[in-house]
């Protein structure tokens, strides 16, 4: 074909925006000679999200009985999809392109109520741009899809539950000759249940250990709960798919039998999704903070969990001082050249950064052909992370 070279490039080189924002970039043709018959050069935008998963059922056979059959559970929206001409030719007509390099500028405005991108190997939110060389149809396309990040803002502050302090209680009782029923106490709490990424959750933990047992270390983690949805008919009852993904951590202890101890533990929140992925029904997204007490020896350990909430926007009422990034500090221009974020009025807070989202369960595959010459297999969705001073 002479075709040497097919791209997208962005004006945000980040490629991470949000809904309701203007895309703009431009579609780069740089060929070897001259190439007959061009019905058209153009680009499309979608957004999808889709879900699947396997289970097994028992699937009567021939001879009378049952055997495990593995059937995979799908589901499917869609959320827009748009072509765009980037040569503006007249249906039926063709043209043709000389050798060297052509450039075509492209603009596309995202729809409001949008849900934030997300990967995962059972569904993933997505959003794509894909431009297409058009030519006759006795030859094949030539295709380049690039995927880029929408997040949509998950606001702490107009969340009231987001504000309530977090307090999680659990208990138990283990039997022992020496001390019969004597229960095991934890409590654990935090200011607020609503944070943002780079903010540091201040965890303290209250244990009361009147059994006999030893407390050999007590783990507090943060879990990404997700629910997987079906919308569409299959024979199981089996229409959800949860999931739990560890995605931090800190351990404290140990507790000596019939001792109390107060810790005080600290959380990092990393480059994560916004909570409840608003807009979108058949992937759920919750965060929740588990506590598990681990005993010594033969005795099962204690666990619980709840609920806390991870936005976009941090609580006004409870910020630490917040820093400007230090892309930004070092290079403003260049950092404000890539992305504006619009925070509210009564936030004084300087732009978070952009960061990879971390605990990604399989890698992102962008569905192609064989006539596509360029895909960006490696991308991974970017997620606001704040830089806060303690």
């Amino acid at each position: 074909m002479g075709l040497s070279e097919f791209r997208i490039e962005f004006d945000n080189l980040l490629k991470l925006y949000f809904p309701g924002d203007i895309i703009t970039g431009f579609v780069f043709v740089v060929t070897n000679n001259n190439i007959k018959k061009i019905r058209d050069i153009s680009i499309q935008f979608k957004g999808v999200a889709n879900t699947q998963w396997k289970v097994n059922m028992a699937v009567a056979n021939n001879q009378g009985g049952s055997s495990i059959s593995s059937i995979q559970i799908t589901g499917n929206e869609n959320y827009f999809s748009v072509k765009h001409s980037l040569l503006g030719l007249t249906s039926g007509s063709s043209t043709e392109l000389n050798a060297g390099v052509h450039k075509y500028r492209f603009s596309f405005t995202l729809p409001e109520n949008l849900p934030s991108s997300f990967e995962h190997c059972c569904g993933h939110i997505r959003y794509t741009a894909k431009a297409i060389v058009h030519r006759n149809t006795w030859l094949c396309d030539h295709e380049v899809k690039v995927p880029f990040t929408v997040v949509s803002h998950f606001d702490l502050n107009h969340y009231p539950a987001a504000l309530e302090p977090y307090e999680h209680k659990i208990s138990k009782s283990f039997f022992s000759l020496r001390c019969g029923t004597a229960p095991l106490k934890v409590v654990t709490k935090m200011p607020v249940k609503g944070y943002v990424p780079g903010q540091t959750m201040l965890i303290t933990v209250i244990v009361e250990n009147h059994s006999c047992v030893l407390i050999e270390t007590i783990k507090l983690s943060l879990q990404k709960i997700i629910i997987f949805r079906t919308n569409e008919f299959h024979k199981t009852t089996s229409r959800t798919h949860r999931i739990s993904i560890e995605v931090a951590n800190t351990y404290c202890g140990p507790v000596e039998p019939r001792d109390d101890a107060i810790f005080e533990k600290s959380l990092l929140i990393p480059s994560l999704p916004p909570s409840n992925l608003t807009h979108c029904k058949i992937i759920d997204l919750k965060y929740k903070l588990k506590v598990e007490a681990r005993t010594h020896g033969w005795h099962t350990n204690l666990d619980g969990s709840d609920d806390v909430f991870i936005g976009t926007i941090p609580l006004e009422s409870f910020q630490s001082s917040i820093l400007p990034p230090v892309d930004l500090i070092s290079e403003p221009p260049a950092y404000n050249s890539l992305v504006t974020l619009s925070t509210p009025d009564y936030l004084n807070t300087p732009p978070p950064s952009y960061e990879e989202a971390i605990c990604l369960s399989g890698e992102q595959q962008i569905e192609d052909n064989q006539n596509t010459v360029e895909n960006d297999i490696n991308f991974v969705p970017r997620y606001l992370v704040y830089n806060f001073t303690s």
